[in-house]
């Protein structure tokens, strides 16, 4: 069951196969809203997952590739400033310059 024999896959086989598929990182940032930097510094970090492959001439001797489904992933467990102060956030500083 696969296009080399003749037979079309189903849209929502192919949509999915379309996010799993690794590709370079500046084309996953533009599809998901984020700037290339930020997502590089993301994968350097390991925050997303991805990997490298090795490429031949000038520059770096690799280029970061990774999937929708992983940044997708990242965003989720990424907690908003509401959510994060839910949890307590960060305490809040005692006023210690008080106007004479």
């Amino acid at each position: 069951m696969s296009e080399q024999e003749g037979i079309p896959l189903p849209e929502e086989v192919r949509i999915e196969q379309e996010k799993v598929r690794r590709k370079p990182y500046e084309i996953i940032a533009q599809v998901v809203g984020m700037s290339a930097d930020r997502l590089r510094r993301l994968l350097n970090t390991g925050r997303v997952q991805g990997e490298k492959l090795r490429k031949k001439g000038k520059g770096y001797p690799w280029r970061w590739v990774t999937s929708r489904q992983a940044v997708e992933r990242y965003k989720a467990s990424v907690k908003t400033p509401r959510e994060y102060g839910k949890r307590g956030g960060r305490p809040r500083q005692r006023d210690t310059h008080q106007a004479a």
